[in-house]
């Protein structure tokens, strides 16, 4: 009876497979058909499958057969034997092969009707495309003339109402190179605003540069005036011009000084033009270091208020407005990471007094990123004083980072170890303090000792990050925690600061322009460095409540300073009035010397408020959020 049991449910199964098999197009036109709220997703690369499990985690059994029918993810691939996705197919989500660029392939695909879409195919250029083939198709189906979606003619007599401004699609965009970057978001903001569509751009690597940043400034901050942060990026690629753009923005710490940059790349003089072209108040213009003898750093580069180093003309102001962003310098990359003469160099600028280095090691491919970092490593172990910590970015291979994770336990447990004979060796010299000549005699002969002595310090410690569930992850993109710090501090603005002549209303926080929207997300997300600050500050004695505030306050100007100079702003004394020009780009001790007591006392009152409200929203345990994997 089982058996035949058994056999009717394995007839019925393989006739719905093989019914499923042979209709498998006519069943998918039809589920496309019917979709409705669902996600799109253009790619199915590393980061297309990394979203795709975040929108399909967790979900419950019911959702799960309903998805069959009504799917919540459809995915466009290119590659026709993809075996992610006939996995993907069998979870209930709907993928499709094709190219995304093509419109009616995303008319298809139901875009019209979708809630978001994802366009991560691994090419910025492709991105873009698919993106602006999004706007053309949402404009030609765009309803002319609803008042509700965004209207603003009303007649005299009718009383005003809010303007509905929900967006009718979120686009999130992969845009690696920041070059593409800032020229993709001057063309679609404006579109983005017409079409009522959230437009976000996203890069694995900027998360992973800002979650190394936080993960730097919890162990080795600059926390003393005379410290100063070094950063060594060796590649700069996309990858590196992310991280370095990330740095320079959120690494501000309550030393009040620039950091310090060293970037390793071949043809060094070539890629420091072209990216200063683009940012030219990233650093000065003497920072090109071809031979490693003369690779040195200015210290009064490292002064807001110092002008013995320039930018280019073209970026220079006039006194006292600051002109560059990080004293970063660059410098050519060895053919072999084994040269002496680069290890010498790296040894020198590293292992300077009052130097909290940090070695990033960030080119394009995992396994080159291994094998510099444990290369360099080995090298210097034995030579570094100080503590010089290798980040190696792993972001395609996980076998490498699992395989680094376990190096670095092996090398703190051997530290664990070595420090626990160092104690039982002091408890043993108290004890037998008379005794010193016999107690030191006994000691070099126990196997404690002989470890203790083979037992390399824990100086140069190699450490992965950049996983993809880490760093392209909806949760690390979308980072509700930030945003909802980023809100708070734009309605504190807004509240304080109301526009002086009536306007338009202002737009909902979903459908700022990216612009704005970066305003608020950096000092968001430099708040979790102000509560390090502060739990640092408040263990230090003679340190008061309003000196704590007004010491982080000033870390707040210098970050600020550094954003807007990186997005083209500069000093004006004159003429406030001026797109991208700001009277207040100086030092914080220069504000009070400025003319122009009302802008000074605003300027001194947002840093404050911002200071105070970060550290209100951030009043929880941090350790969680600023750990890099």
């Amino acid at each position: 009876m089982l058996a035949r049991i058994l056999g009717s449910i394995l007839f019925v199964v393989t006739v719905c497979h093989v019914l499923i098999t042979v209709f498998r197009d006519s069943i998918d036109s039809l589920r496309l058909f019917v979709v409705r709220r669902h996600h799109i997703i253009c790619g199915y690369g590393r980061i297309g499958r990394q979203v795709t499990k975040d929108l399909l985690e967790n979900q419950r059994l019911w959702r799960f057969f309903l998805g069959w029918f009504f799917p919540r993810v459809v995915v466009i691939e290119t590659r026709k034997e993809h075996r992610e996705i006939a996995r993907h197919q069998l979870r209930g989500g709907l993928a499709v092969v094709g190219d995304a660029t093509d419109e009616e392939l995303l008319e298809t695909v139901g875009l019209l009707r979708a809630k978001a879409i994802y366009i991560a195919t691994g090419n910025d250029a492709s991105n873009v495309e698919i993106a602006f083939d999004c706007f053309h198709l949402l404009r030609q189906n765009s309803p002319e003339g609803d008042p509700d979606r965004g209207s603003t003619n009303e007649s005299a007599e009718s009383e005003p109402r809010p303007i509905d401004d929900s967006p009718r699609l979120k686009c999130y965009v992969q845009l690696s190179d920041p070059t593409v970057r800032e020229g993709f978001r001057k063309r679609w903001e404006e579109v983005s605003q017409e079409l009522l569509i959230q437009v976000r751009e996203f890069n694995p690597a900027t998360n992973s540069g800002r979650q190394l940043v936080f993960e730097a400034a919890e162990k080795h901050r600059p926390a003393c005036p005379e410290e100063v942060a070094l950063y060594v990026l060796i590649g700069f690629g996309p990858a590196g011009k992310s991280m370095a753009l990330q740095i320079a923005e959120l690494a501000h710490f309550e030393n009040h000084k620039r950091t310090r940059m060293l970037i390793v790349e071949q043809d060094c003089a070539s890629v420091a033009g072209n990216f200063r072209a683009q940012f030219g108040a990233f650093t000065h213009s003497k920072c090109v270091f071809k031979e490693y003898g003369n690779v040195k750093f200015n210290p009064q580069g490292d002064d807001w208020n110092s002008r013995v180093l320039r930018p280019d003309c073209s970026y220079r102001v006039a006194e006292p407005g600051v002109e560059f962003a990080c004293n970063a310098i660059f410098t050519e990359r060895p053919a072999h990471f084994s040269d002496r003469a680069f290890q010498n160099m790296l040894e020198r600028v590293t292992q300077e007094e009052h130097v909290k280095p940090v070695v990033i090691v960030c080119s394009e491919n995992d396994r080159e990123n291994l094998e510099i970092a444990s290369v360099l490593a080995d090298s210097l172990i034995d030579r570094c004083v100080k503590p010089l910590p290798f980040y190696v970015w792993l972001p395609d291979q996980p076998s490498l980072d699992a395989a680094l994770t376990r190096r670095l336990e092996l090398a703190r447990a051997k530290a664990e170890k070595a420090e626990e004979v160092k104690a039982k060796a002091k408890a043993l010299e108290a004890v037998q303090a008379k005794a010193e000549d016999t107690a030191a005699k006994e000691a070099e002969e126990t196997p404690e000792a002989a470890c203790m002595e083979t037992t390399p310090p824990l100086h140069c410690t190699l450490h992965p990050f950049g996983k993809c569930e880490d760093s392209a992850s909806l949760a690390t993109f979308l980072d509700p925690k930030v945003e909802r710090i980023a809100k708070a501090i734009r309605r504190d603005y807004n509240s304080k600061n109301p526009p002086k002549a009536p306007g338009p209303p202002a737009r909902s926080w979903e459908m700022t322009t990216e612009t704005d929207r970066r305003w608020n997300i950096c000092p968001a997300a430099h708040a979790i460095i102000k509560r390090i600050m502060a739990d640092h500050l408040k263990r230090k004695t003679g340190v008061s409540e309003s000196d704590m505030i007004e010491m982080i306050a000033e870390t707040e100007h210098n970050r600020w300073m550094a954003e807007r100079l990186l997005d083209g702003w500069r000093f004006n004394p004159d003429d406030q009035g001026k797109k991208k020009h700001r009277q207040t780009l100086v030092p914080w001790n220069h504000l009070d010397e400025l003319d122009l007591p009302d802008e000074t006392s605003r300027e001194k009152t947002k840093d404050r408020d911002q200071t105070l409200l970060s550290l209100r929203e951030t009043a929880l345990d941090v350790s969680g959020q600023s750990s890099v994997r």
